[in-house]
């Protein structure tokens, strides 16, 4: 991923999470209905544009507030609620004892409203992130209001004792009598041997005629030539969706997002502009890893992509469908997200771009249901050739 990194307001998510629920062997009182409540609860909280500076634990190193810890003594957020939620599926609970889990939908409640109060307690009641969380707060309360209520224990049914069995009355036992075989008389016929008049004569049998087995090979020469409609709107299917790859590309290079997507127009190391106002460009700047103080950008990132080079992929007709461009702009966001810290304005700009990629990439160009109709046809009509031929082989 290309870009700066800054250091964001704080916020209140933790450095190292640590439950705040104890995780002691028994019984969960927390049932499917109501943790499939909490998930969907928790994931519609992360959607928000509020949910930002709450996603993911505080790096302290990077925001350079060492002091946090002494401040927030449990800290929490939302992506550790969410691993949370998944170990207490009660229809499949994680199998490793150690991760912390939740017993009750209690315990959910309370780790949410601490995202909350550690983020007023550590940026104070007027800052920025602290409105964002009673806004992101007041989201929740409205939604928890629905939570299903807890199952009543189904009281263990008494198994009656099934009644004794009647003792079996005895049979008394009686002896078929032995039937003697008689012995069979010795037979004194002889068999008739019927020969052949020729035979009799001195004369041979007649052979029988050989005749050679019919051919397997079918009566034409080469074998019908299947329809090519398939592959040709294979084909054509794969240039429009390549075309629309390339306007989507230009799409992004727009005046409109040019705040989301300018730090991924360039690789890092490249030449940049900055934007000014009035839409003009002011300078040229020379950016390289030095100059931006990361000279560890090439150890941590592998595999650098940039919209700059998948145009030049594009237009070099690299890309061979459009699940290969796809594939390489989720890279260029996996590595925006890997290399600069959740908060910071790069990583922002990341999650908004992709939310801009994705909504445009639901209308790339699907495949039409009449051509795959068309297909099966031409299958059936080379099936029943097929058969045909076969017909005519068995009654020749």
């Amino acid at each position: 991923m290309n870009g700066t990194t800054a250091h964001p307001p704080t916020n209140p998510t933790p450095t190292h999470t640590q439950p705040s629920t104890s995780n002691l062997a028994g019984i969960t009182s927390l049932t499917q209905a109501q943790h499939k409540f909490c998930l969907s609860t928790l994931r519609n909280l992360k959607k928000s544009k509020d949910a930002r500076p709450f996603l993911a634990p505080v790096d302290i190193v990077a925001m350079n507030i060492p002091h946090y810890p002494e401040i927030i003594t449990h800290p929490m957020d939302l992506s550790t609620i969410e691993d949370k939620l998944n170990c207490s599926n009660p229809a499949k609970p994680d199998p490793n004892p150690e991760k912390p889990r939740y017993q009750t939908a209690e315990q959910f409640i309370a780790d949410v409203r601490l995202v909350f109060s550690n983020c007023i307690k550590f940026n104070g009641p007027d800052h920025a992130i602290s409105v964002m969380g009673r806004r992101l707060e007041e989201l929740f309360d409205k939604s928890i209001k629905n939570l299903p209520p807890p199952e009543e224990p189904k009281p263990v049914p008494v198994k009656k004792a099934p009644p004794p069995a009647p003792a079996p009355i005895p049979t008394p036992i009686t002896t078929a009598p032995v039937k003697q075989r008689v012995p069979r008389r010795p037979s004194t016929s002889t068999p008739v041997i019927r020969r052949n008049e020729s035979i009799s004569a001195g004369g041979s049998r007649p052979k029988r005629e050989i005749h050679p087995p019919p051919s397997k090979d079918l009566p034409y020469a080469d074998a019908p030539k299947k329809s090519r409609k398939a592959r040709a709107a294979k084909d054509n299917l794969n240039a429009e969706q390549l075309r629309f790859c390339s306007k989507l590309l230009g799409d992004l290079h727009r005046k409109q997002h040019w705040t989301i997507a300018s730090p991924f127009y360039e690789p890092v190391g490249t030449y940049g502009r900055i934007l000014g106002s009035g839409g003009i460009f002011l300078t040229l700047l020379f950016i390289d890893y030095v100059s931006l103080n990361i000279p560890s950008y090439p150890k941590i990132i592998k595999e650098p992509m940039d919209l700059s080079t998948m145009r030049k992929k594009l237009d070099n007709h690299e890309y061979s469908n459009a699940q290969a461009f796809f594939s390489d702009f989720k890279l260029m966001i996996r590595n925006c997200f890997h290399f600069n810290p959740a908060g910071t304005p790069v990583n922002m700009a990341g999650i908004e771009l992709q939310r801009v990629f994705d909504d445009k990439w639901k209308n790339l160009p699907q495949p039409k249901p009449h051509a795959y109709d068309d297909d099966m046809d031409a299958e059936d009509d080379d099936s029943e050739d097929d058969n045909h031929h076969r017909a005519l082989f068995v009654f020749t």
